[in-house]
């Protein structure tokens, strides 16, 4: 899973998107105002978070894990921290 806390499952925000091993996630669900007046802050206070994003299809078969955050031609670009929380199975 992707994460924005460390130990528990809690939603993210990238603007624009995340990239995992090629596949590519919505990195925020929307904006509440322009982020622009509001450089240097949390991203939360203009921008909608999406749920964490459960990665395991996105594994590659000898265990890597690529992650980016893309950007595509916007002024601003804003990011949550992100956590890769791995669980064991059962």
């Amino acid at each position: 899973m992707l994460s924005s806390l460390p130990d528990t499952n809690a939603p993210i925000i990238v603007d624009d998107s995340i990239v995992v091993n090629g596949r590519h996630y919505n990195g925020f669900a929307g904006v509440t105002t322009d982020p622009r007046p509001f450089l240097g802050q949390n991203p939360e206070v203009c921008y909608k978070p999406v749920n964490p994003i459960d990665i395991t299809s996105d594994l590659r078969i000898d265990g890597m894990v690529f992650i980016d955050a893309l950007d595509i031609g916007g002024a601003v670009f804003c990011c949550s921290r992100l956590y890769l929380r791995i669980e064991p199975k059962p």
